[in-house]
């Protein structure tokens, strides 16, 4: 790239480029997650409400699944130490509702080889 009045550098104008990395806390999605359904069943409406519920930091992102054999958006409560996850995750996951005082996310999780339909009531908490 070797011309000065037509937009590009001479090695004679050359910049040098510094990158700094900037150290950011992301926000958490702390929130009460409770299930809605019981090996894809759907609960009561009294049942949901009685359910003591997982507080925890809600993630979804998309990742390879071995299962599917294809990408899928995986909706997780993220934790902090090795072991089991404290729900199973929710597979092809998408927000079905959205208001001012949570969130329902839905899609299918894995239990014991066999796969249920899933939906996760998500209180701010």
């Amino acid at each position: 790239m070797c011309t000065t009045d037509r937009g590009f550098l001479t090695k004679k104008h050359e910049l040098s480029l510094t990158v700094r990395m900037y150290s950011i806390k992301a926000p958490t999605m702390h929130f009460l997650v409770t299930p809605r359904r019981r090996l894809g069943v759907a609960l009561t409406a009294k049942e949901v409400r009685d359910a003591t519920p997982i507080k925890g930091d809600v993630q979804m992102n998309e990742s390879g699944n071995t299962n599917f054999g294809r990408a899928t958006v995986e909706a997780f409560i993220m934790k902090t130490g090795a072991g089991p996850d404290i729900l199973p995750r929710l597979l092809d996951a998408k927000v079905t509702g959205l208001g001012t005082t949570g969130l329902n996310i839905t899609g299918v999780e894995e239990v014991d080889g066999a796969f249920y339909f899933q939906s996760w009531w998500c209180r701010f908490g």
